[in-house]
């Protein structure tokens, strides 16, 4: 692959002042289940070159997943990049010797049968059905993929790695009530689907006969789920370089002022051990790094590509997403909210009336710029004198992300990822409930 991208790089900069190959390839399959049986395999594989191209400091992009056609694509690049805008504020710079990052590779996934994937199924099956012979196991998937990505510049930046992942979700019914869960990974062994099945399924049982609650400012226990939809549709937007350039956050101007609780603090952490968006380097080549965004409830900064950190003056902190088939943009790697010293039924034990959210439906239309939500509690649970209760009906939280988080009063021990976020559950005072 090396060879195929130098070629894209010197067609590119015949012409072009700068130049940079990105690359990913991966093979990928899954085992859906559908109404309790196995409903269908795939299996395939996918990727393609993406060139970026500077032409009188105007920046063009073009992509093939043939490699065969890589000069081609390079041809394209410059063509493009000289009807492009100006605005192009450089490719990554040299770096030393990149850093390893652990877990982030498992042969045990890569190697992965079709009959072992069928057989994880069906063991999620059983499981679920082992807690009420009354389930339902109304849909699901195991999905695994390994790959590798490489990028090369123009400045001398050439390096590459080998990634896997396995990502497993279970969706149950008992009468009409449902409940759904899924994990990921990078590593197998951190992947218990036979737990995943059987808390799903546990879930819905302990779900019947839910019960309305009165509306009013309530105390709220948000599980790690139900953290990451809240703050994966709002906070992490606001924390990112480009939406305070283009004024879409409530924190400009705000670094070092207190922005949270100072029972709060999130990091970004492109290096942690297993975390699923964890990497050697970003869709940039920076390499990945630690980033402290808020401290003790203080704002300490933003994440940043390298075209947000140059338009601001600053160094990028790896944080540059992208695929093959797209140019870079600001995204977190993981965003890690640190853990307290108290277990979840300890957050349980301070509320004397409240409500446990296990996860939200309607993050989607939270405010990107405000963060201002009212979405929908899906497995709730009434907290009345410090003992988790009744199932909730239909129940409304509203609010806005900043107030969420200055209102954190305990974070939880236990630490569970979803999508970006990792998080423990939060125990969050003054949400507005309505029934």
């Amino acid at each position: 692959m090396l060879d195929t991208m130098k070629k894209g790089l010197e067609t590119a900069l015949r012409i072009a002042s700068e130049a940079e190959v990105y690359a990913s390839f991966s093979n990928f399959a899954s085992v859906e289940i559908e109404k309790d049986k196995i409903h269908r395999l795939e299996a395939g594989s996918g990727g393609g070159i993406g060139i970026r191209a500077v032409v009188e400091g105007k920046v063009g992009f073009a992509y093939t997943s043939d490699p065969a056609k890589v000069e081609d694509c390079a041809r394209e690049a410059v063509k493009l990049a000289r009807v492009a805008g100006s605005d192009f504020r450089g490719f990554s710079e040299k770096q030393g010797a990149y850093q390893s990052v652990k877990g982030i590779f498992d042969p045990l996934i890569a190697d992965l049968e079709v009959n072992e994937r069928i057989a994880y199924a069906e063991m999620m099956i059983d499981a679920a059905k082992e807690v009420d012979g009354a389930i339902k196991v109304t849909g699901g998937e195991i999905g695994t993929s390994s790959g590798s990505r490489w990028i090369m510049n123009s400045n001398g930046v050439e390096i590459s790695e080998d990634s896997t992942s396995i990502g497993a979700s279970v969706s149950v019914a008992l009468g009409e009530i449902s409940a759904w869960d899924w994990q990921e990974s990078k590593l197998l062994s951190n992947i218990d689907l036979e737990s995943l099945a059987k808390e799903t399924a546990t879930l819905a049982v302990n779900s019947q006969k839910p019960v309305k609650t009165e509306g009013g400012i309530k105390s709220v226990i948000l599980s790690p789920r139900a953290v990451s939809s809240l703050f994966s549709a709002t906070a992490i937007n606001h924390l990112l370089g480009d939406s305070i350039q283009e004024k879409r956050s409530p924190y400009m101007e705000r670094v070092d002022e207190a922005v949270a609780s100072d029972s709060v603090t999130i990091i970004d952490d492109g290096r942690y051990y297993n975390g699923t968006g964890s990497r050697i380097f970003d869709g940039e080549g920076t390499p990945s790094c630690r980033t402290v965004v808020i401290e003790d409830g203080i704002l300490r900064g933003f994440l940043y590509d390298i075209y947000t950190a140059r338009k601001e003056g600053v160094d990028s902190t790896g944080n540059a997403s992208r695929s093959f088939d797209s140019t870079p943009k600001t995204a977190p790697s993981n965003f890690v909210i640190k853990p307290g010293n108290r277990e979840e039924d300890e957050l349980i034990a301070e509320v004397r009336d409240g409500i446990f959210v296990t996860d939200l439906i309607g993050a989607h239309t939270a405010s990107r710029t405000s963060g201002e939500f009212s979405l929908l509690v899906h497995n709730g649970f009434r907290i009345e004198k410090g003992e988790l209760g009744d199932p909730l009906g239909q129940v409304m939280i509203s609010g806005s992300s900043p107030e969420v988080l200055e209102n954190i009063t305990l974070p939880g021990s236990s630490l569970r990822q979803y999508g970006a976020v990792i998080s423990p559950s939060l125990l969050v005072e003054g949400m507005r409930i309505s029934g």
